[in-house]
């Protein structure tokens, strides 16, 4: 029998306390947040056996998080920077904090794209979430916090 029966519910991880930071700068409260490696698989004949073996060859980052909207500032910082034909880049850290988890997470994503930038997004007495897709080329666990 396993060990779950030791599991108090309590400390199960709500993840209504994540934040966004861009480039350092708290930007808002996440109501999504998700990120991921994606790895690339060949598939590799076996002399002697009917299966394949895997070898990866290759690892791509990529993500999605959610907001509800606040301000259009850093859409209006990213659109300047395609007018001028430069490429939107930005270091992304989310934080998944709850107060009865045991633990939390911070994860710093570096040299992410933006893949998409929500200009508008209105309905009638509905609050507005942006959502936006990234990829990035590394990441890194940060120390938690408690």
């Amino acid at each position: 029998m396993g060990q779950t029966k030791n599991i108090d519910p309590k400390n199960v991880i709500n993840g209504t306390f994540g934040y966004l930071y861009i480039d350092g700068e708290e930007i808002a409260e996440l109501t999504t947040v998700k990120a991921q490696d994606d790895i690339g698989y060949e598939d590799i004949d076996q002399p002697g056996h009917l299966r394949s073996g895997k070898k990866m060859i290759s690892v791509s980052g990529t993500g999605e998080f959610g907001i509800n909207k606040i301000t259009n500032a850093y859409n209006e910082k990213w659109a300047a920077k395609i007018d001028a034909g430069e490429q939107p880049e930005v270091t992304i850290t989310t934080v998944e904090a709850d107060p009865n988890a045991l633990e939390s997470a911070t994860w710093q994503f570096y040299n992410c794209t933006i893949e998409n930038i929500p200009y508008i997004n209105a309905a009638a007495k509905t609050i507005t979430q942006d959502t936006y897709t990234f990829a990035f080329l590394d990441r890194k666990k940060l120390d938690a916090i408690s």
